[in-house]
């Protein structure tokens, strides 16, 4: 029976420096069986090298390759790293990271009012709108 050392690697190949994984694709990201489980692949080979992840800990790609399972493009973070590293990066969009991020709803004093049968949201009445 292989390791599960082996079956990563027998289905991953380097291309332009990742060592990219071949197998299932979920979301971009590979999808292994590991101890009755289908786990993400790069997840699988961090906890194969350094050890258990802790709860709340994420497996960063600095490569920004989710199908990249090289121990040297991932690190580990929280989802607050995560963001600032897409941030950093240029390539976070906030609509994909939770769409009622600026929903008017947030913020204090806003409410629902029907204009012209539908429904709208509409800022608190402050002295400066007066």
């Amino acid at each position: 029976m292989k390791t599960a050392t082996e079956r990563l690697l027998e289905k991953a190949s380097f291309e332009n420096g990742c060592l990219v994984w071949h197998g299932a694709i979920g979301d971009g990201y590979g999808l292994i069986w590991y101890k009755g489980k289908l786990v993400r692949a790069h997840r699988l080979a961090w906890l194969l090298s350094f050890g258990d992840i802790p709860a709340g800990v994420q497996v960063l790609h600095k490569c920004d390759n989710r199908a990249c399972i090289r121990l040297d493009h991932l690190f580990s973070g929280t989802q607050k790293d995560n963001i600032q590293d897409a941030i950093s990066k240029r390539r976070y969009n906030a609509s994909e990271y939770g769409k009622m991020a600026n929903h008017p709803s947030r913020y204090k004093g806003w409410t629902w009012k029907y204009i012209n049968n539908k429904r709208v949201w509409v800022k608190p009445v402050t002295a400066e709108r007066l």
